[in-house]
């Protein structure tokens, strides 16, 4: 998982992002410029990317830097892992998530207050 080290950083100083994205199981794509690392988006005012690889997905993680955040879920297939992820994400207890698979029909399951509901 990368990314998430500067979002922990910010919640320690004070800061605490509007919203988070995830990639969840993407070929990792090389940074061409120095906004583009995963560690740097805060640096120049993006919204923070946490980078996830399909080999990470059933690892435990500590999310609770995701807490009280509209977090943003993007991944290739909504495969079991993403959703024991997805399900391990309503723990840490997020102002809401909304998760869509771009290469498996045009669903998007959004999570809020406790429920999920989807949206074809």
């Amino acid at each position: 998982m990368e990314g998430h080290r500067q979002i922990l950083q910010a919640r320690k100083s004070g800061h605490k992002p509007s919203t988070i994205f995830f990639d969840i199981g993407f070929e990792k794509i090389p940074a061409r410029f120095e906004f583009e690392k995963p560690e740097r988006a805060l640096d120049y005012q993006l919204f923070p990317t946490v980078f996830v690889e399909q080999s990470e997905v059933s690892m435990r993680h500590d999310l609770r830097f995701i807490v009280g955040v509209n977090t943003v879920v993007c991944s290739p297939s909504w495969s079991d892992g993403l959703l024991d992820f997805l399900e391990k994400m309503t723990e840490a207890r997020p102002l809401r998530i909304t998760a869509c698979c771009i290469r498996e029909g045009r669903e998007i399951m959004i999570w809020e207050r406790g429920n999920w509901r989807s949206h074809a």
